[in-house]
């Protein structure tokens, strides 16, 4: 099968699941008394779960699977390249942080305890948090994506229409809730998913994550794998967990607008940082010997 045509069929086979599935699977719950999540949770969570259960079939068209082909490091003391990772990824929103913070568009919590035991239970928890999204999003998107991408249609496709659907799945969720699931619901959710990610109110957290995107997909191509993403992307969700833990955003603020309206951290100051780090990495970040992110093991 040609490869534009494998991929539009994961497309559309995305939608049918996510579509025909989702009001399924939400009356279900509902039968047995979960009756917590939305019908745009579940849409959403069902599109997750598709996402990464096809990339399976789409990579064996494609060329075969393996773990090489899922970013999962073979040699190259992975463990210190992920350190280095977190370490960068810290460093490169620290100063975001900082600069929000003198300018008063976060504030300082005033109800803040000093106690030292719950703070290590806070920090213990936001990096297990960290672990669990960086090992979840990075072998889905700078893993299997990212090589079915490459496979398809070279580097640069893997790189952009990566990062731009990496930075459009943290908007992919109905704005409005819905009462019931009829039939079709699941197709009306989906399409309500898909017209809030070109929202211009989710402009600059879009371009900012279109920004983390591209530096972690640089990472995996020059890298060769995903050890230095999944530092780089544990370091920021950690970087901005504790600190959303220790700030909170201030509408008054004059510069209110540096911090986006996704998550009250990542915006045009933060699009502005990872678009140079980007490109730091794009210069100097040497490429590795077996940098294939094609190659299936």
């Amino acid at each position: 099968m040609p490869a534009p045509v494998a991929l539009l069929a994961y497309v559309a086979a995305l939608g049918l699941i996510a579509g025909a599935a989702s009001p399924l699977v939400f009356a279900l719950l509902h039968r047995t008394g979960f009756t917590g999540a939305s019908a745009q949770d579940v849409n959403a969570r069902v599109l997750e779960i598709a996402a990464v259960v096809l990339i399976v079939p789409l990579l064996a068209v494609l060329g075969g699977g393996g773990l090489r082909a899922w970013g999962v490091p073979s040699s190259g003391r992975p463990w210190r390249r992920a350190g280095q990772g977190a370490l960068l990824g810290i460093a490169s929103l620290a100063p975001v942080c900082a600069i929000l913070f003198l300018l008063d568009v976060r504030v300082m919590r005033v109800d803040l305890v000093a106690d030292p035991q719950l703070w290590i239970a806070t920090i213990a928890a936001a990096a297990a948090s960290a672990v669990v999204v960086a090992l979840k999003e990075e072998l889905f998107f700078r893993g299997g994506l990212f090589t079915a991408l490459t496979r398809a249609g070279g580097a640069v496709l893997a790189l952009w229409a990566g990062a731009a659907v990496y930075a459009a799945a943290h908007f992919l969720i109905a704005p409005a809730a819905l009462a019931g699931a009829p039939p079709r619901s699941g197709f009306h959710v989906l399409g309500q998913a898909l017209g809030a990610v070109p929202q211009i109110a989710n402009l600059d957290s879009f371009l900012a994550l279109l920004c983390a995107g591209l530096v972690l997909g640089v990472a995996r191509l020059r890298d060769g794998d995903i050890a230095l993403c999944l530092g780089i992307h544990f370091g920021w969700v950690l970087t901005i967990k504790l600190f959303k833990k220790l700030t909170y955003v201030s509408d008054l603020a004059p510069m209110r607008v540096l911090a986006g309206r996704y998550d009250d951290v990542i915006g045009w100051l933060a699009a502005l940082a990872l678009a140079a780090l980007a490109l730091a990495l794009w210069r100097w970040l040497p490429a590795a010997r077996d940098a294939r992110p094609g190659t299936a093991a």
